[in-house]
């Protein structure tokens, strides 16, 4: 009984670092787009930075699916 509590502690730990890694990977992104939408409004922003935002919510929007 105690080789499977050991081994149940081990996978929830596994499971609740998975769930913190995918919340800072989605805050991440969130902040990267934040910034990216500020630049575009103060006027700072390059030719390429549509594309970039687009592919930024596609990251975000794949890492809250998962």
């Amino acid at each position: 009984m105690d080789t499977l509590s050991i081994i149940d502690m081990i996978l929830m730990f596994l499971g609740f670092a998975n769930t913190a890694w995918i919340g800072i990977l989605y805050v991440l992104s969130q902040s990267i787009v934040g910034e990216t939408r500020v630049s575009k409004k103060v006027g700072t922003t390059n030719e390429k930075i549509n594309e970039r935002l687009e592919k930024r919510k596609l990251i975000s929007n794949k890492l809250l699916k998962n």
